[in-house]
């Protein structure tokens, strides 16, 4: 899997990769997750995790996927899903921004951008998205935003006095609908 991927990036595979020796681990840890409840990282660190039914209610201005660790394939698909039938709250701004041309180029190919678009989210061009506050426009004092980003520290994206908060594709896609943090688990 890894192979594949690497050997469809811009400039294809390198003469050589690193193979695993074989070597089995020591030991191996497996959970069942899948009843854990979707998890937000609330301001101001990603260390500060809660249930998202912990958050509920709060009102968000905006909503976005994207940026290294939240733009992935999967994460549009996942919004898409949450999203179908369904538009973006008149008060929030659902920004879109794939982690790369060739995520765009895939979510172009399987409908996600057409979907996500007529849903009211605006597409951006592949980038770190607007966690750097400059390409996007900066996060006013008071204002809030759920994001798919990696990091949610203090002005981050703009005023330090507005709220960052982390979670996943269906949570951040729910929030958009509804314009408050929102348990995707609700819009099922």
């Amino acid at each position: 899997m890894t192979e594949a991927f690497v050997a469809g990036l811009p400039g294809g595979a390198p003469d050589r990769l690193e193979r695993s020796d074989g070597t089995e681990a020591a030991t191996v840890l497996r959970f069942d997750v899948g009843e854990v409840e979707p998890q937000v990282a609330r301001p101001p660190t990603v260390g500060n995790l809660a249930p998202v039914t912990a958050v509920a209610g709060t009102p968000v201005q905006c909503a976005e996927l994207g940026g290294h660790a939240g733009g992935r394939l999967a994460d549009f698909r996942a919004a898409a899903g949450v999203l179908r039938g369904r538009r973006v709250h008149r008060d929030v701004r659902l920004n879109l921004v794939p982690s790369s041309r060739e995520v765009f180029a895939q979510a172009v190919a399987e409908g996600l951008v057409l979907a996500l678009h007529e849903a009211g989210g605006t597409w951006f061009p592949p980038s770190t998205g607007s966690n750097q506050a400059y390409n996007m426009g900066a996060m006013a004092p008071g204002e809030a935003m759920v994001s798919t980003h990696a990091r949610n520290f203090p002005g981050r994206n703009g005023s330090p006095d507005a709220a960052m908060y982390l979670a996943a594709a269906p949570t951040v896609a729910a929030s958009a609908v509804t314009g408050t943090i929102t348990d995707p688990r609700e819009l099922r």
